[in-house]
């Protein structure tokens, strides 16, 4: 999943324009609180668009909002309505 920038990020020399996210796997989730808060979903969505601490921390308010609303999908989940486990 890709999700392109409003405020392109300067990291050095890179200009970072959008940000793209692979599906979480286990692993991802598994230092993750039961009850997240804002920051821990940030890291997560750091690591899953493979990403330092350092461009994630620059990312400007509505863009902010973009990123945890893109890992909340993530995090939802479950059965669609209709399927059957």
């Amino acid at each position: 999943m890709k999700l392109k920038l409003l405020k392109p990020i300067q990291h050095g020399s890179e200009s970072i324009s959008e940000l793209e996210f692979s599906e979480p796997t286990a692993k991802d989730m598994r230092g993750l609180p039961l009850e997240p808060k804002q920051g821990d979903l940030l890291d997560l969505a750091g690591v899953l668009c493979k990403q330092p601490p350092s461009v994630m921390n620059k990312l400007n308010l509505k863009d902010y909002m973009k990123v945890l609303e893109t890992v909340s999908v993530f995090m939802v989940g479950g059965l669609e309505i209709g399927e059957s486990a």
